[in-house]
């Protein structure tokens, strides 16, 4: 506890240190360069959240530079619970009109909780101006086996093993794996579970029954959606992102077969009866 909370304020201290602003701006050698970054595609408003799409906009100012364009190296560095680590780098040309010019780029947001984004011009001597991003707690759960969530035909009764696996950007939790049956509304298995950050979890599920009507029809095949959801205990902004759903068609026992065959057969008998009765009325 006391290693894992000295690891954390180590790196918060050192984002703060290296990485502050939400604005970055930095002049030297006849060259400003400033940094934003805004959200182009986000799962809850006024929150970033990993997965969601940012765009970074690189802006140059002349201040005396005689160029006619910047080449312009950027990094962008992740930081959380475990680290401090680099998720992408690159350099963009910035073509100067009226000694202005922009250059932008769209990236999608790690898991971790705070994005910093730094840039410099090269061959200039000049600070890098650096922006920080805060990311909001988030938690997904994912389908890893079987790939495809349509499983085709299954008895009722049996087992599957199904295998998801966890995302978050905020280590130490706990949730609930709930296994529902959505078609018929029955809480199939609950498990508590440690959420750890691409963690695989095995999940065995017992089909359900197909329902029985009066008493002794039950459904022959019946199509079932089975859901898998995490509950978090922890912070998590976007809970829809937490489920995955599985599509089975459960075949009934073979036994199952006899009350609808001398149902039907039945119902053939009676047919049968009412043509010869109402023949026998019309040509009597």
């Amino acid at each position: 506890m006391w290693v894992g909370g000295f690891r954390f304020c180590f790196v918060t201290v050192l984002l703060l240190i290296l990485y502050t602003g939400v604005l970055g701006v930095s002049a030297s050698d006849g060259v400003v360069i400033d940094l934003s970054v805004k959200p182009v595609f986000s799962k809850v408003e006024g929150v970033i959240l990993p997965g969601d799409v940012v765009r970074v906009t690189i802006s140059v100012r002349s201040t005396g530079f005689s160029g006619d364009s910047v080449r312009v190296d950027y990094v962008m560095v992740c930081g959380g619970d475990s680290g401090v680590f680099v998720v992408g780098r690159g350099e963009v040309d910035v073509i100067l009109d009226g000694g202005l010019g922009s250059a932008s780029f769209n990236v999608e947001v790690p898991w971790c909780r705070i994005l910093t984004v730094e840039a410099a011009p090269l061959g200039l001597t000049i600070e890098p101006s650096r922006v920080t991003v805060g990311i909001g707690p988030e938690v997904a759960l994912r389908l890893v086996e079987p790939r495809d969530p349509f499983l085709g035909e299954r008895r009722e009764g049996g087992y599957i093993i199904v295998r998801v696996l966890t995302r978050t950007n905020v280590d130490g939790g706990y949730g609930v794996l709930v296994v529902r049956d959505e078609t018929l509304g029955l809480t199939l298995l609950e498990r508590r579970i440690e959420v750890v950050d691409g963690r695989v979890h095995d999940v065995y599920i017992r089909l359900p029954e197909n329902p029985v009507r009066l008493g002794v029809f039950k459904e022959w095949s019946m199509l079932h959606v089975i859901s898998i959801r995490l509950v978090s205990e922890n912070g998590d902004s976007y809970p829809d992102n937490n489920v995955v759903n599985l599509y089975a068609v459960i075949l009934a026992d073979d036994i199952w077969r006899i009350p609808w065959a001398l149902s039907i057969a039945a119902g053939f008998i009676v047919a049968l009866i009412v043509v010869a009765y109402i023949s026998r009325r019309l040509y009597t």
